[in-house]
């Protein structure tokens, strides 16, 4: 092995692909041999046209057989290659990092022959039905008896780079089995048993939900540091792992942060995740998949077109991250060669940007606020979520389409470093740890300014500031002119107009004449400002996109805080403000295309926008602004009274970069 080229490590990797198959035999008892047609020319083939830094291909999924000859007993009944050591050789003298698709907490095989090692749900409280039907219990000898033996087979037998562990935090499950119960009872004094609790509310549910939750981070302490412990080497992540599903500080050694974002409506999603992801001061990626299907339904399955693929690889690589491409393999574990013609057109596209986007840092703007106890006070579930978080990503939509850079940021980013930021949200949230609350009006005190979104978050901060607690819900419509208006179906906050107010709230049945509030103001608080939208928008303008609500958000903002960049002349132009070393970059992404629609299967035209106009207040005037990778002709002019450099960009074909050294 000294002899092959040296492989990236996954925190310099940029670009890669993601092949899986999840081994089992076929519904109608077909065992299909598996690694007969795995052959290094195929792997070659792929390299050579896509050049990716790393490859992941399956070795166990979700129904649990492993597709390689391991010596745990779960292989795959018909093996007739060990296509795993194919991949490796090949890989290796290509120069190209290997790394596995492997199923943890989620696994079907194991839950059915060895069913005390099942987490359980109860009869009255199910499991939701999208998971696998095998979740193992974190509790049980599964980690000992098959993850980590396998993962150190993996790490010795076969010297892969390392793994990418699925099916883990948002698998993992309340688990209501009776030795678990009396675990918890032993540890708390509280006996459950005969009282389970069952969702939020429930008398000792935040106890037992905590309980699971910090049994998975012993899980994952577990078996990352036996495989670490003998092969320090061994990259791992797991999957979702400290993401927006599990939003809170890294406390594992995980060595890098990965997940799979939608199928559906992925730009959204990808500039959602992304966004989780890139504080949290691990490398990380985020792969797509490279098909689609109606939801519930897979037959509908179709591949997207490259030009959609760049498009959602822009949003990510746009915020720092790396980029990597799922598709499936066949089910013998070869290869569709077709998907290497698609991926090519994608890997140059990303490539052309690497030097000027992967690993740049936000530059501090605005700061939306992800809490985790928030989330983990009110979710049905441990790390995964079910609608819970819609709120949030409505108000994420709003300042991407607002022509805004921010951040999402929890707690831990945010104790300690808040005056970095000169706006913080706090949307639609539900519950806050008053000691975080307390440190939000200090830092408004002292000169900063805080967004407080709908009536959960006007709410939280009532008997601090002394607001009224005049609260409805109705169908309303919501204006910032009084003549164009937006349906906003849910609560709102019955404020009388004053001299700071902005736009109106009118009952949908007596917009005439009836009586109408204030949409949103702003207040001062000391030396800092507090602005209120008095209406739940998050979740409506997902489903509701309207003018109206991005106006009101753009005039609220602005009035709140004076940002360091701006993009105005499209909605579809998605902004972050980064920098590498002295280098501000102003990444411009076209989101535009019908993603939330779910009749809409494949997008190949992205129609260019333009002209688009961003302004970036600098200590100084630069020394050279281009636009890259087009190197197209700009009108750059720069303010020396005010420090502003203002460019005009007449076109925006997927994903520029303003370049400002």
């Amino acid at each position: 092995m000294e002899n092959y080229i040296k492989r990236k490590r996954r925190e310099d990797c940029f670009f890669g692909l993601h092949f899986d198959f999840h081994a089992k035999p076929a519904e109608d008892g077909e065992v299909i041999p598996v690694g007969g047609n795995t052959n290094k020319e195929m792997i070659y083939k792929i390299i050579e046209t896509v050049n990716p830094d790393f490859i992941q291909i399956d070795c166990k999924g979700h129904p649990g057989w492993s597709s390689f000859p391991t010596k745990t007993g779960n292989a795959y009944p018909n093996i007739v290659n060990d296509q795993l050591k194919v991949w490796r050789e090949a890989t290796s003298e290509k120069g190209v990092a290997l790394f596995m698709h492997y199923s943890g907490v989620c696994d079907d095989y194991q839950c059915e022959n060895h069913p005390e090692w099942a987490a359980k749900s109860l009869e009255s409280h199910r499991y939701a039905k999208w998971l696998p039907e095998g979740i193992t219990s974190t509790f049980s000898p599964y980690v000992d008896e098959i993850v980590i033996p396998q993962l150190l087979e993996l790490a010795g037998d076969y010297d892969v780079d390392g793994v990418w562990l699925d099916g883990e935090c948002w698998g993992t499950q309340v688990d209501y089995n009776a030795s678990v119960m009396g675990i918890f009872n032993k540890q708390t004094g509280i006996d459950i048993s005969q009282n389970p609790p069952k969702k939020p509310g429930d008398k000792n549910w935040q106890k037992y939900s905590d309980f699971c939750r910090e049994q998975f981070r012993i899980y994952m302490r577990h078996y990352i540091d036996s495989v670490h412990n003998k092969y320090p080497d061994f990259q791992i992540a797991s999957n979702w792992s400290f993401s927006s599903k599990m939003p809170e500080p890294v406390t594992v050694d995980v060595d890098f942060l990965s997940g799979d974002y939608l199928w559906a409506d992925s730009v959204n999603s990808a500039r959602y995740e992304g966004r989780c992801l890139a504080p949290q001061g691990k490398p990380w990626d985020l792969m797509a998949w490279g098909f689609r299907w109606r939801n519930g339904d897979r037959r509908e399955h179709c591949p997207k077109h490259p030009e959609q693929l760049k498009q959602e690889a822009a949003v990510v690589l746009a915020q720092g991250g790396g980029f990597q491409n799922y598709y499936p393999q066949k089910k013998d574990g070869s290869m569709h060669m077709w998907q290497v013609t698609l991926m090519k057109e994608v890997a140059e596209f990303c490539r052309e940007r690497q030097q000027f986007c992967h690993k740049a840092e936000f530059i501090p703007q605005v700061a939306i606020l992800n809490s985790t106890y928030n989330r983990y006070h009110t979710s049905d579930f441990l790390f995964q979520c079910e609608g819970e978080d819609s709120a949030l990503q409505g108000i994420v939509q709003l300042f991407c389409e607002s022509g805004q850079s921010f951040e999402i940021l929890s707690e831990h980013h945010l104790l300690g470093s808040m005056d970095k930021y000169p706006l913080i949200v706090i949307p639609e949230t539900e519950i806050l740890e008053d000691s975080f609350k307390i440190e939000l009006l200090k830092y408004a005190k002292s000169g900063g300014s805080l967004l407080l979104v709908g009536t959960s978050a006007y709410e939280l901060f009532q008997n601090e500031l002394n607001l009224s607690k005049d609260i409805t819900e109705d169908d309303y419509l919501l204006s910032e002119d009084d003549v164009t208006w937006a349906y906003n179906k849910g609560k709102i906050v019955k404020s009388a107009f004053s001299e700071i107010s902005m736009g109106s709230i009118s009952k949908l049945s007596d917009i005439d004449d009836g009586e109408k509030f204030a949409a949103a103001e702003t207040i001062t608080y000391d030396k800092g400002q507090i602005g209120f939208i008095f209406a739940d928008i998050g979740d409506i303008y997902i489903k509701r996109k309207s003018h109206v609500h991005r106006n009101l958000i753009k005039t609220l903002a602005s009035n709140l805080y004076n940002p360091t960049a701006v993009v105005s002349g499209s909605m579809y132009i998605d902004m972050t403000l980064m920098q590498k070393e002295d280098t501000v970059m102003v990444n411009l992404v076209n989101t535009s295309g019908s993603h939330g629609d779910q009749d809409v299967y494949t997008i190949n035209e992205i129609t260019p926008i333009g002209p688009i106009t961003v302004k970036v207040k600098l200590y100084k005037e630069p020394g050279r602004t281009r636009l890259v990778p087009s190197n197209s002709l700009i009108d750059v002019r720069w303010n020396e009274f005010d420090k502003t450099l203002t460019a005009v960009i007449p076109s925006i074909g997927i994903y520029e970069i303003l370049v400002i050294d």
